[in-house]
């Protein structure tokens, strides 16, 4: 089941992240107001990401309940990152930030190569290497991109204080708990990978080792 679950997070993510990264650096109409602006492009965007982690939620609860497992980090990263979605499909308002966010997701098709080549028995060469190594470089820019936010919603935080307070909250708390927390342990337990080369969604292990 989960090499269904890494292949479409793979798939998704860098398509979505693609995406997302033309509407942050290319659509000057997400610009002009950060804290509120729209647009038609924007709007598709963020009811694909929507439904994107729906499916993650749904799916790795499954997962844990099949094969009693609990991952509490992405169950924390999957909470906030719906939540934030959602408020942002109800208020109709300020997407620049969920889609500067989203981009975080580019990690997603790397994590999938990898986890692919792990199941396989295929480590042992030069392409999983580069591979994870990118994959940890990306993990790197993925804070760099954390704390850009966090500056920039420090910079716009005249603009941003008239927004709704739960949605200003959810993005103030999932950004901090990522860049903070999240993004720097599974930043770690990548590099820890390229080493151990160890699957961490491996029940069979986590059996025998109980």
């Amino acid at each position: 089941m989960f090499w269904d679950l890494a292949v479409v997070r793979g798939v998704f993510g860098f398509l979505g992240s693609s995406c997302c990264f033309y509407e942050r650096f290319f659509d000057i109409e997400l610009q002009v107001d950060v804290s509120k602006a729209t647009t038609v492009q924007s709007s598709i965007l963020i009811a694909a990401c929507l439904g994107f982690f729906s499916f993650e939620v749904l799916a790795q609860i499954t997962f844990d309940i099949m094969f009693k497992t609990l991952s509490k980090a992405l169950h924390a990263h999957h909470f906030v990152s719906i939540m934030g979605f959602l408020l942002t499909v109800y208020y109709d308002i300020g997407h620049y930030f969920p889609i500067w966010v989203f981009t975080l997701e580019m990690s997603t098709l790397f994590s999938c190569i990898s986890f692919c080549l792990i199941k396989a028995r295929a480590v042992e060469n030069l392409f999983w290497k580069i591979n994870q190594l990118i994959l940890i470089y990306v993990f790197h820019l993925r804070s760099v991109i954390e704390f850009t936010i966090l500056y920039e919603i420090w910079y716009y935080w005249d603009l941003k204080k008239s927004m709704p307070f739960f949605w200003n909250f959810n993005l103030l708390f999932g950004l901090c708990l990522l860049a903070f927390v999240l993004t720097p342990y599974w930043t770690f337990r990548k590099t820890e990978q390229y080493f151990k080369k160890a699957d961490w969604n491996d029940t069979n292990n986590k059996k025998k080792s109980q």
